[in-house]
């Protein structure tokens, strides 16, 4: 796989994210909720590829992105956005604005869905940890195109 399929999969990622949000309005109560946590899995890996794609483009890497060093040793593989983050500040990469990161979103449960997301998500959702509806999902997807904007255009 070369880098800029991390560009592609968060596009693509966002494009079905948008979809979901759309079709939650004609869906009936009882599904709605199974939809928001789907949108919630999925703009994980929103997150998860821009990240990708920005450390790929700071490493002026070319070529198949398994046989760069980091791949799995700076946590490139693993699906943890610290380690992502930390990697592209320890390099230079400029992630000034992005929300979560740079900035936090007005609403408080919005970062708490940031900090709380992980893969573990698509077998169940602790809704102990997190309070996530309609509004607050719309929410979270708006901050995370601005965070995805920000990354796929600057890097």
């Amino acid at each position: 796989m070369r880098h800029g399929e991390y560009k592609k999969a968060a596009m693509r990622h966002l494009s079905t994210c948008d979809i979901l949000l759309k079709s939650i309005e004609a869906t009936k109560t009882e599904e709605k909720q199974k939809i928001i946590y789907n949108i919630y899995y999925l703009s994980g890996y929103i997150i998860e590829t821009s990240l990708n794609y920005a450390f790929f483009c700071l490493v002026n890497h070319k070529g198949e992105i398994e046989t760069h060093p980091s791949y799995t040793s700076n946590g490139i593989k693993n699906h943890k956005f610290d380690s992502k983050i930390k990697f592209i500040k320890d390099n230079y990469g400029d992630l000034s604005g992005l929300p979560f990161i740079s900035t936090s979103p007005q609403n408080g449960n919005l970062y708490k869905l940031y900090r709380n997301w992980s893969t573990d998500l698509r077998y169940y959702v602790s809704t102990d940890k997190i309070i996530i509806n309609e509004k607050i999902i719309e929410n979270f997807i708006a901050e995370i195109k601005k965070f995805s904007t920000i990354i796929l255009k600057r890097f």
